[in-house]
Formats: structure tokens, C-alpha cells, sequence
């Protein structure tokens, strides 16, 4: 063995040295991966919730005014002029 070789020894310890660097740059790898993927995911959900409460918020004003079409003009409820309101409860007692 010449004096410039290094030991089996030594080999071993910096090829062992060098795997645990890997290593250590791999779950550094996998952490930030990890995170990314974790914000992505609350930030889709979070997109996903605002456009179903904007959905939500659309069909029910649908509902809303489908169903005020439906009633008849004047009808207990629905908004309009004080003269309709009075001329509804009127109507309402000359059935009674």
C-alpha cells in the first residue's frame, strides 16, 4: 500500500460519510415537495369552496326569483308598493 492510498477503513467512512449527504438532500427534496403539495391541496380546496358558495349563492337568487314569478302580481310577501301591499290584505278579507 503506498502512502497517498486511503484504508479500506477510511473509504468506508466517506462512502458512508456521502450516502447520509444524499440522504439528507433527499428529505430536504421530499420536505419541500411535501409542502408544495400541501399548499397546492388548501389552495384548490379553497378555490373549489368560494366557487360553490358563488354557485350556492347564484341558484338560490334563481329560486328566489322563479318563485316570486310564480306567485300572482301583488300576492302576501313579495315587495312592491305600499298601494299593492294595502290592496292585497284588502283583497284577502273580502275572501274571508
Amino acid at each position: 500500500m503506498s502512502v497517498g492510498s486511503l484504508s479500506f477503513w477510511q473509504q468506508d467512512r466517506n462512502w458512508r460519510i456521502q450516502q447520509q449527504r444524499w440522504s439528507d438532500q433527499l428529505s430536504s427534496t421530499n420536505l419541500i415537495s411535501s409542502v408544495m403539495t400541501s399548499a397546492l391541496t388548501r389552495r384548490s380546496a379553497g378555490m373549489a369552496s368560494i366557487a360553490n358558495h358563488q354557485a350556492l349563492v347564484r341558484v338560490t337568487t334563481q329560486l328566489r326569483n322563479a318563485a316570486t314569478a310564480a306567485l300572482p302580481p301583488g300576492f302576501a310577501g313579495q315587495t312592491g308598493s305600499a298601494s299593492s301591499k294595502s290592496s292585497t290584505g284588502s283583497r284577502i278579507n273580502k275572501i274571508a
